[in-house]
Parts: C-alpha cells; sequence; structure tokens
C-alpha cells in the first residue's frame, strides 16, 4: 500500500526528546459554528436494466504521515526523518497532499462528468482545505453537489477507531457532521475508513448515525473465510454492507469491476512514490491519464461507472437479494501483510521498529481517555449545580480533539518513524493536560478538594481527603495457566483480589538488559493465557456493550490466525471465564490461533529500559458481568480526582 523504497536515503535521526510539549490551541469545529445552505445534490433515478458496474475508491489520509516529515523539538533543534525531509513539517506535507495528489484526482473528474467514485477521507482534511486551498475544497464541493463523487468521511482523525470505546468515535463523528455542515458538503452515505477497519460495531455505528452501506475489505474477508464467491451486497445488522474489491457471483445477474481501491495520493504520483518520499516525489500526469483511460475503457465496454451507494440503489431497483454474510470479525484492509491489527498493537515494523512505541502510545490513549470521560461527567455534575462551565467546555472540545489525533493509526503502524511515534504520545499528553485543568476548575468552583466520579452513573460525591488505598490481598492460587515470556527481563505474576472483578492478574517486568544499541531481544514481550474452548468470544470494536460468539469452525483460517483489537478490552475464555485488559497498562492486540491453546498478547516495541505492569481483570460467570467489569475499566470509569 505504501511504497516505501524511497527511505533506502535515510539519514540518522535523533531521538525524541522526553519533555512534555504543550500544542497552542486547536480550532474546534462545534454546532456554533455552522451555517445554513442549500445542499441539493443532483440525483438521477436507478435503472433497473444496468446490470454492469465500474466502482472506484481513493482512500485519502490527511494525515499520511503524521506530524509530517521533520519536526522542532522543545530547544528548537530540527528531526528530520530523512536528509532530505529537512524543513518539511506538518502543514509542508499537508499542503503537498493537497496540491500535489488530491486536486489533480479532483481536476480528472470535473473533465468527465459522466464518470461516478468515492473519495474517503478524515474530516480533519476538510479542515485543511478550508484553511489554506479554498478553491479545492470549491471543486470538491462542486463534484459532490453534482452527484459525481461520494464523499465519504467517517472519522474526523484517520484514528485507529477499533481499538477505542465508542464515545470518542460518537465525538469524531459529530465533528465531522458538524464540519461537512459547515462547509455546505454533502456527506456521502457509505462508509469506508481509515486503514479499512470493519467489524460488526463499525457496522453498527454507521447506521446508527444515519450512514447506509458499510464496505468491508475484501482482504479482510478472505483473512476469514478464503476463496469464495462473494454478493454484491448482503443484510449486516440490519443494513447494508458491500464487501470490494472484487467480482461478484454471476448467479446475481450483476458485474462488478473496480477500477481503483488503495490510497488516493498513490494515483497522482510517478512510480512507487508517497507522501513518505513528498521532497524527491513528482506528479505524474501520465498515471492519470492511464488511469483515465482504463475508466474510459470501462465506460465503452457498458460499465455504469458511478459510486457505491447508487451502485446499493440500482440493485435495490433490479430486486437482487440481499442475503446475510458469514461471520466477520474486527480487522484491517490488509491482514495479510500487517497480520491483521496486531501491526498497531504490539507489531514491530522492518524500518524503523527501534523507535516504535505502541503499548505505550496506546495505553496512553486510554488513560487519556479516562480522564476526559471523567472530566466530562463532573462537567455536568457542575452544570447542574449551577456552574459557569464555558470555559470547561472549551478546554474539553480541545482535549477530545487532541485525543482523536493521538488516536491516529500512524502513531503505531505500518511503520512509523519516529516524529509519528512523537505525535501520539505528545497529542496524549495534551488531551491529559486539558482533563486535568478541566477537573481542577471544577473542583474549585464546587469548592471540595476532591471527588469521587462514576461515569456510568454521573454520581459524584465530594470529599474532604483522597481516600487511602490499601494493597490487595493475593489469592491462594492462580485460576488457570498463565506464561509470560520476556528475555532479559525479571517477571513476577501475582494474582490478587479485588473489589469488581473476581481476580486481578498482575504481571511486572523488570527493565530490559540490552546487548547491543537497539537489541531488540528486551523489547519483545509476551503473556499467554490458556483458553477452554475453541471460540471467539469477545465484545467488536465499537460494541462495548455486547459479546459475541462464534465457533472456530464458522472461519476457515487461512493465514492460521487472528488478531482481535477488543476496543473494551474483554474476550472470553471459554468455561464462563473472562478476561479484561486493563488498557492504561497493557493495549495489545489478543492473538488467536486452532493450532494454540492461549490467546496471546505480544508487544515487539516495549523500550527496552523501562519497566511496565501489565494488568488484567478476571471474572467468572456471564457475558453481563464481564462487560461491567470492562466497562468500569475501559470505558465508562470511576475514580477519585
Amino acid at each position: 500500500m505504501r511504497a516505501l523504497m524511497a527511505l533506502l536515503l535515510l539519514a540518522a535521526c535523533a531521538k525524541t526528546s522526553s519533555k512534555p510539549e504543550v500544542f497552542q490551541d486547536l480550532p474546534v469545529p462545534g454546532p456554533d459554528a455552522i451555517v445554513q445552505c442549500d445542499i441539493n445534490v443532483q440525483e438521477t433515478p436507478p435503472d433497473p436494466t444496468r446490470s454492469r458496474f465500474a466502482l472506484t475508491l481513493l482512500h485519502f489520509n490527511i494525515q499520511y504521515v503524521a506530524g509530517g516529515l521533520s519536526y522542532l523539538d522543545e530547544a528548537g533543534v530540527e528531526h528530520a526523518m530523512y536528509r532530505e525531509a529537512s524543513s518539511w513539517d506538518e502543514k509542508r506535507v499537508e499542503d503537498f497532499i493537497v496540491t500535489e495528489t488530491f486536486e489533480p484526482v479532483l481536476d480528472l473528474y470535473l473533465a468527465h462528468p459522466t464518470w461516478g467514485a468515492d473519495i474517503e477521507l478524515g474530516s480533519y482534511m476538510i479542515e485543511v482545505l478550508a484553511e489554506r486551498h479554498p478553491a479545492v475544497l470549491e471543486k470538491l464541493r462542486t463534484l459532490a453537489m453534482r452527484g459525481q463523487i461520494e464523499v465519504i468521511s467517517f472519522h474526523y482523525s484517520d484514528q485507529l477507531f477499533l481499538a477505542f470505546p465508542r464515545h470518542d468515535m460518537e465525538r469524531s463523528i459529530a465533528m465531522t457532521k458538524d464540519l461537512f455542515r459547515k462547509h455546505c458538503l454533502p456527506l456521502g452515505g457509505a462508509v469506508f475508513d481509515q486503514e479499512g477497519q470493519a467489524g460488526e460495531g463499525r457496522q453498527d455505528l454507521l447506521l446508527g448515525e444515519g450512514y447506509t452501506v458499510g464496505i468491508y475489505p475484501v482482504n479482510l474477508f478472505k483473512h476469514q473465510h478464503g476463496e469464495q464467491k462473494r454478493w454484491p451486497y448482503y443484510e449486516w445488522r440490519g443494513g447494508t454492507m458491500v464487501v470490494g474489491p472484487g467480482e461478484v457471483d454471476p448467479a446475481s445477474g450483476v458485474e462488478v469491476t473496480w477500477l481503483f481501491f488503495d490510497d488516493g495520493e498513490l494515483l497522482a504520483l510517478s512510480g512507487s512514490a508517497n507522501p513518505y518520499v513528498a521532497p524527491t516525489a513528482k506528479r505524474s500526469d501520465a498515471d492519470l491519464e492511464e488511469f483515465a483511460a482504463k475508466v474510459a475503457a470501462a465506460e465503452q465496454a457498458g460499465f455504469f461507472v458511478t459510486t457505491v451507494s447508487d451502485y446499493v440503489r440500482h440493485l435495490n431497483a433490479r430486486g437482487v437479494p440481499q442475503p446475510k454474510p458469514p461471520a466477520l470479525l474486527d480487522g484491517t484492509w490488509q491482514p495479510k501483510d500487517t497480520r491483521g491489527i496486531f501491526r498497531w498493537l504490539g507489531g514491530r515494523g522492518p524500518l524503523f521498529g527501534a523507535d516504535e512505541r505502541d503499548n505505550v502510545v496506546r495505553t496512553g490513549n486510554a488513560q487519556a481517555h479516562t480522564e476526559l470521560v471523567l472530566a466530562e461527567t463532573l462537567r455536568d455534575h457542575a452544570a447542574a449545580k449551577g456552574v459557569d462551565v464555558g470555559d470547561v467546555n472549551a478546554i474539553l472540545a480541545q482535549g477530545f480533539r487532541h485525543l482523536l489525533f493521538a488516536e491516529v493509526s500512524d502513531a503505531t503502524g505500518i511503520n512509523p518513524w519516529e516524529g509519528e511515534v512523537r505525535y501520539g504520545i505528545v497529542h496524549n499528553q495534551a488531551a491529559l493536560a486539558a482533563a486535568l485543568d478541566a477537573i481542577a476548575r471544577l473542583k474549585s468552583a464546587l469548592k471540595t478538594p476532591w471527588v469521587a466520579i462514576d461515569a456510568a452513573t454521573g454520581q459524584v460525591q465530594y470529599l474532604n481527603e483522597k481516600p487511602v488505598d490499601e494493597a490487595p490481598p493475593e489469592l491462594d492460587a492462580p485460576l488457570f495457566d498463565v506464561q509470560v515470556q520476556a528475555e532479559t527481563r525479571t517477571v513476577k505474576v501475582r494474582w490478587l483480589k479485588d473489589k469488581v472483578a473476581d481476580a486481578v492478574i498482575e504481571v511486572s517486568l523488570s527493565a530490559g538488559k540490552p546487548a547491543f544499541k537497539n537489541d531488540p531481544t528486551p523489547c519483545l514481550v509476551e503473556v499467554a493465557i490458556r483458553r477452554n474452548e475453541d471460540r471467539i468470544i469477545y465484545s467488536p470494536g465499537l460494541l462495548d456493550n455486547e459479546v459475541v460468539s462464534y465457533g472456530f469452525e464458522e472461519f476457515s483460517w487461512p493465514d492460521g490466525e487472528l488478531f482481535l483489537p477488543l476496543g473494551n478490552g474483554l474476550i472470553g475464555l471459554g468455561g464462563g471465564l473472562f478476561v479484561v485488559k486493563d488498557q492504561k497498562t497493557i493495549h495489545l492486540a489478543a492473538r488467536l490461533a486452532p493450532s494454540d491453546q492461549f490467546i496471546r498478547f505480544r508487544d515487539e516495541t516495549l523500550p527496552a529500559e523501562a519497566a511496565t505492569v501489565f494488568r488484567f481483570g478476571v471474572v467468572k460467570g456471564d457475558a453481563e458481568k464481564a462487560l461491567k467489569l470492562a466497562n468500569a475499566w475501559n470505558v465508562r470509569p470511576s475514580g477519585v480526582r
């Protein structure tokens, strides 16, 4: 997907400073910024005689290089990904993406008004266009109003959203809708997204938010079910789902060809260039002309060149039946290359592995989420008491915007350079600082030194002093087999009693002992927990209050393994046992395989010099009880502040 051959030019990079940084205030879209406009998209009624369709999906990511190819640290020293990348900061890379890769595609479609296509982007890109490229935004608006281009946008930042609670995505979608209304831009009904993330929770959320069609990546489908004929569309969780790209079963009476389904940035650049090599990349008119010839040939051959949503309208008009799909799990669009979502939640890339910090970034996301949700709950309580919370609302809006940036997928994958890792960490710090600032202001206004906050119930209790946490007693014996791999580190596993969980597994790891600089050995740690059944029992990402259960036999396992993000931390072992990750301490993907009796949580990016503690909650009983723990720890937390 991202050609990185030019990275052989890399020069040595200075290490990221550990000093915290506070970003300047950022504009936050909101209802007060919305203007009224007439969004009247031209639509032609579907023709039921059409049976041949040509589809195109261009996935654009304004955060392709999150934070840019260079940055200045707190001392004013520049850090660049490689020598030629000097001065290519975040804005310069964003501008390159707009002018050299995005605008040429818009110009192509403006010149061919009979060609339809889908363009997917995070709505932060709309902000960038409005602020620095209004003429390009007007071109996009023209194409969208024509009904020629369906603008797909499901998130504000290009987030790894399957790994986090639904609340964060609800914020992200609300910001997206606000931006589209503000800029009089029609929001498409179809959904594709960053890294092609898909699953039951994404389908449920998109339908609940008013979108109409979920696009499920064909490679993720094959990763679970191998090669099999696919129907033009399916009914999934009460709505429509299309698997793409690829051909469909001829028995449907429909023929489909996909003309493009990839990073849109690649279409207009020569050779294998992409924004990581922006300083040397060249726009390729020849490549655009070649693509245009491909579209023209399809049109000449009798294919109707249209959008995904219009394709679905035609299927409905033809009366094509809509069967249910086989069982489908969470994942990303190139699972064979990335081992599913593992590459973003523990997997080490081959280029900059020594700089990667997957668990550091993702547990930081969870910590910031926790504090922001507690701050929101306290804000609502204070507002009900008559406190003016205007300033706090602005602070929390900033905090959540930083959190969505911090959740960007590129902070931990596919091959994040040091600057992208730093981008996630620094935005986490800013989100956390905003939450703590809001809580401090609210406590001052409420005239109380301490508060006990329960985000699940909304209850707030005033305290004169902070309760003393007592050390939990240990269990007499482990409840099941847990194995830990951590070479060069001292490992201690304790089983503790808990007020909510039936037990807590605490895995303490000492600092590692690298044999040489950038020795990867101490960076690899793994916790393996024995499972009791050949079943996949988990909460799909964005379904924080639901547990699904599928037998291993429902999947063909062509790659021999599957990885799950566990957005609320919950996975079942079978036999009435559940484990919940405390995602403020461990947020790694869960690996399952028919040939392995263990569920494995593996981190190949743990800093060698860092000691750490992982915590898992254990629940004996039913799914409802396990969900209560998962939500208390990772979704709607409680705490004294």
